[in-house]
């Protein structure tokens, strides 16, 4: 009878356990890979390639006028330069007052569903192998009237030391700044919508996603709590029975 218990309260713990590290995991923000492939040194960024991979293909066009990030789950206009160059107060209107009708856009979306891009949201389109404009391969297929001259995009976030600037990405090469004066800079704007997700790419098979303890050990873990809820019966019907 001793030995029934035991058995039960050691299988239950393990279930706890894994239930606990796989929630834990749900919280992760997994890094993505650069994009760069060519090494320029040892155990570089180029040789190394850390992160979660890249889906193929990247991109989904959504013909409606919208763009889906396979890798970030956010969704992106289609056009990249519908509003042309604006202070960032006029961006941040702009792209919060976008709606279906607009801008190539068949979307049914309505005011409030865009946004000016935050300055991760909008560096998540970066591929740092790539310049002018340092957009991922073939993004041309996917994306309209990326300029070609200082195709510098406005983000949504403010430069904490110096509030009257807003940070910027600089499409064609590849970097962000905090430079930009917000009332007198015009930068280009590419509204997005959506919420980046935890890990998009491993729901469409694009990434290799890393091992989750309920996932690895789901079956033998069933198993355990059936074994477990057999001893826990057991030892009931042993108390009973005394």
């Amino acid at each position: 009878m001793r030995n029934r218990h035991i058995l039960a309260t050691a299988l239950l713990l393990v279930l706890a356990a894994a239930v606990t590290a796989s929630a834990n995991y749900a919280s992760y923000a997994p890094v993505p890979r650069t994009g760069q492939t060519t090494s320029y040194g040892t155990s570089d960024d180029g040789a190394l390639e850390k992160g979660i991979a890249w889906p193929t293909p990247r991109f989904t066009d959504n013909e409606d006028g919208t763009v889906t990030d396979n890798l970030t789950g956010l969704i992106w206009l289609a056009n990249a330069d519908c509003f042309g160059t604006k202070n960032w107060t006029d961006a941040l209107n702009a792209a919060n007052t976008l709606n279906s009708g607009e801008c190539g856009l068949d979307d049914g979306s309505v005011e409030g569903d865009w946004r000016l891009p935050n300055l991760r949201e909008l560096a998540s389109l970066i591929d740092y192998s790539q310049s002018g404009p340092a957009l991922p391969a073939g993004y041309a297929a996917y994306f309209d009237n990326v300029p070609s001259t200082r195709p510098d995009y406005w983000t949504s976030t403010t430069k904490a030391s110096e509030t009257i600037n807003a940070w910027y990405v600089s499409i064609g090469g590849g970097y962000m700044d905090a430079s930009h004066v917000k009332a007198s800079q015009l930068d280009h704007v590419w509204p997005v919508r959506g919420e980046s997700l935890p890990c998009p790419p491993c729901a469409t098979g694009g990434a290799t996603e890393p091992l989750r303890p309920m996932m690895a050990f789901g079956p033998w873990l069933l198993l355990a709590a059936a074994v477990a809820s057999g001893a826990i019966t057991a030892l009931a019907l042993g108390r009973r029975a005394a």
